[in-house]
């Protein structure tokens, strides 16, 4: 009793707002056949055997949302027998895995907000996409929150505006959220074009 592992999750949002739906309407997680079907996984079942029941009864869901529902059962079952809170050691993850945790687009500005001294800093230093920044952004939870990926950019991007910077660490939190949103081009890629005033690059 207890001796199981709970599951790794991944710290982005796997799932679409389609494969969300199927799993409402078409292939509900609750149904008799899935019950039945994890059931013969038996106890403290593998990720492997619960995903397989989920390709069968959801095929046109994405392997990696249904890895996220698989995590879930298995992570329950050893919840159970360690004796540990569900609710943080698994419903928290699932609800980051499914991008079910709360995430909304940023709002970015509509005029432009980088100088071109900004954006040749930003092209020589590299600093948006520096190992610190990265670690920096790391920390700052999943989804990040826009304001704490600002103050990395801050940090790590010195004599760039702040007003640039908020273009940047926008589009970063937006692609966080853009799979839930599943319209990164217009919800993200086109209004960070507008904020850093690249209009050669506007997405069309």
């Amino acid at each position: 009793r207890g001796h199981c592992t709970l599951p790794s999750w991944p710290s982005t949002p796997h799932c679409t707002s389609t494969d969300l739906r199927a799993l409402e309407q078409t292939c509900p997680q609750d149904s008799e056949e899935m019950r039945a079907c994890t059931k013969g996984c038996g106890n403290l079942v593998s990720e492997e055997c619960v995903e397989r029941c989920y390709e069968d009864l959801c095929p046109d869901v994405h392997y990696g949302c249904r890895m996220c529902f698989a995590k879930r059962v298995r992570c329950r079952q050893c919840a159970q027998a360690k004796g540990e809170e569900e609710a943080r050691t698994c419903t928290e993850p699932f609800n980051v895995c499914t991008g079910g945790s709360q995430c909304s687009a940023p709002e970015f500005p509509t005029t432009p907000q980088c100088s071109e001294a900004d954006g040749e800093k930003i092209d020589e230093d590299e600093c948006t996409t520096s190992a610190e920044v990265t670690t920096c952004v790391g920390a700052c939870g999943t989804p990040p929150s826009q304001a704490c990926v600002q103050a990395c950019y801050v940090r790590e991007c010195p004599g760039v505006s702040a007003g640039c910077l908020s273009c940047w660490s926008g589009v970063l939190s937006c692609a966080h959220c853009s799979a839930v949103v599943q319209d990164f081009e217009r919800v993200c890629a086109g209004p960070f074009q507008v904020c850093v005033g690249d209009q050669m690059a506007v997405v069309v």
